[in-house]
């Protein structure tokens, strides 16, 4: 929690009590700390920011991060991704060791041989 401490200026006070009162959710280990993803930090950040300019209420910053987000959500672009994208995505989670151009050349190995490759020569 230390290093999101740093990163957002905020109180290991505040990160608790805006967790119990359902502003964001961490994961958590099996010792029970807390796991802190970039989009956490991001929206802790959004919180800080949204009650630095004067909003108290948390009912009223629980409003606006879901008109953010819903904003968000209707800016995506439409259309499945690649069925493979999921797989990718997953062994990279899967083998954080695993250094992203090493993944990228086993999977291109992969569509070359599957016949999607998507890349260019």
């Amino acid at each position: 929690m230390m290093v999101v401490e740093r990163m957002t200026g905020l109180t290991r006070r505040q990160i608790r009590y805006w967790e119990q009162q359902g502003l964001f959710c961490s994961t958590r280990t099996q010792g029970g700390h807390r796991l802190f993803s970039r989009e956490d930090v991001n929206l802790l950040l959004q919180i800080k920011s949204i009650r630095k300019q004067g909003v108290h209420s948390l009912d009223t910053v629980r409003r606006i991060l879901d008109l953010r987000s819903q904003e968000n959500r209707s800016r995506k672009p439409r259309g499945r991704a690649p069925t493979y994208t999921g797989a990718r995505l997953g062994a990279q989670r899967a083998l954080p060791g695993l250094r992203n151009s090493d993944a990228q050349a086993h999977f291109d190995r992969h569509d070359i041989l599957s016949g999607r490759s998507q890349r260019s020569t």
